[in-house]
């Protein structure tokens, strides 16, 4: 184990504070005034343009209602359109499917396709900003919840020998606008070189390993190992010139069956966002006595994401494993005050 001795004052925990389109339609217009309509009841001899006025407005609300199609197909939900293909069944009995031969059916498919992901580019972009994208639609509160507390969930990359190590998320924790900079707390796997399936038995890591955050303005920024703990999985990096970043407090208490939103980040730092709770599991016999579970699954570029109660804490830390588990912030936080104290 590595360890940095710092003051009490930079405890990274105790410091931590969180800090479709669908357009109206509009009604379709009056076929008459009441006025005019009284008017054209009383005069007998134009009885008969009167009506013909009236199914021509009654054509063009029609018009245009359908001619709002392409508005009202944001609202609609997401399906993708279906082939237009045939079997064709060869000599030793395999089935290959093929394009159908009318050209229409196949230009309407391509068409289709290019709405769909027309459409899925703009749900993308109402939901969040920049290059996050969520993977589950919640209420519009929960959205906006979940793009706030994004902004303090980034990417982490590590290099051994030049080439890529690992992909992991980690949590900013604290900043310290005195020396422009911020700690971000993630799994040690992230300089995991030796990763035996059984947690038991003794992995290898590599404490000079360079480690990479990506911002979600795009810089990539080499960040510096402070602490980690091989048992408990836990690592703390600091990033230089990034006292601008938001962060995320760690809350102690976690209860069974609570509900909870899984917070992380892939490579392309694309937004990975679930809803799920925390179930009463027992850890199998190759896993660590400490470790708590959801339902989960996120990829393994997940390790070192949040989970997060309803107000926004850090209840716990992401651990790719099946079924998914987390470190509960409760040992998160004794870790960080056994470094404080005791270097």
């Amino acid at each position: 184990m590595e360890a940095e001795s710092r003051g009490p004052e930079s405890n990274p925990i105790r410091r931590g504070a969180v800090s479709e389109d669908d357009p109206a339609k509009s009604p379709p217009r009056p076929l008459a005034s009441p006025a005019r309509r009284s008017k054209e009841e009383t005069s007998e001899s134009d009885s008969g343009s009167a009506r013909r006025r009236k199914r021509k407005r009654v054509t063009d609300s029609r018009d245009s209602a359908s001619s709002g199609s392409d508005s009202s197909a944001y609202s609609s939900p997401l399906r993708e359109p279906k082939a237009p293909v045939v079997p064709l069944i060869e000599e030793d009995g395999s089935v290959s499917y093929f394009f159908t031969s009318d050209k229409a059916a196949v230009h309407k498919y391509y068409n289709d396709v290019e709405k769909y992901d027309a459409k899925i580019a703009r749900h993308e972009r109402l939901l969040t900003s920049g290059r996050s994208s969520i993977t589950e639609r919640y209420t519009l509160k929960d959205t906006e919840a979940v793009i706030t507390y994004a902004k303090s969930v980034l990417t982490l990359s590590s290099y051994q020998d030049g080439k890529v190590m690992n992909h992991c998320t980690g949590i900013v924790v604290e900043v310290d606008a005195v020396k422009n900079s911020a700690v971000i707390l993630t799994s040690a796997w992230i300089i995991c070189s030796k990763k035996p399936l059984d947690d038991w038995k003794n992995k290898e890591y590599d404490p000079e390993a360079k480690v990479n955050v990506h911002m979600l303005d795009g810089r990539v920024m080499e960040c510096r190992l402070m602490y980690f703990s091989k048992h408990y999985e836990i690592a703390y990096f600091e990033i230089p010139q990034a006292s601008q970043l938001q962060t995320l407090s760690l809350e102690s208490n976690v209860e069974f069956d609570q509900d909870v939103f899984l917070l992380a980040r892939d490579t392309d730092l694309n937004l990975i966002y679930k809803r799920d709770k925390v179930q009463l599991v027992d850890p199998c016999e190759h896993q660590h006595n400490h470790y708590q579970f959801v339902h989960g699954p996120i990829p393994e570029c997940g390790t070192g994401g949040a989970l997060l109660d309803l107000s926004g804490k850090v209840v716990g830390m992401l651990f790719y494993k099946l079924p998914l588990v987390f470190i509960p912030s409760s040992l998160i936080l004794k870790c960080s005050i056994m470094w404080q104290r005791f270097g």
